[in-house]
């Protein structure tokens, strides 16, 4: 019979991986308490890393260009 699968809401799988990362509990004891394969945690962590930098909005791009239809003289003057 096959395991019903848990399904980890994002904020779920931030707090599994911060215990490894930042506590430094070992991924075998955490995928034991959670019931994970390993192969599913390190695509976690994999996924984390590689889209990481949506949790830091730049906020360089509101400066660099203007609104809409106006010139950078324009929005100076403002």
């Amino acid at each position: 019979m096959r395991k019903k699968r848990e399904n980890y809401i994002p904020e779920e799988k931030v707090s599994i991986l911060k215990a490894h990362l930042i506590n430094e509990t070992p991924v075998s004891e955490i995928c034991d308490q959670h019931q994970l394969q390993p192969t599913v945690f390190y695509r976690w962590q994999q996924q984390l890393f590689e889209n990481g930098a949506a949790a830091f909005p730049s906020e360089a791009k509101q400066y660099l260009s203007p609104p809409d239809g106006e010139s950078c003289d324009q929005t100076l003057a403002k």
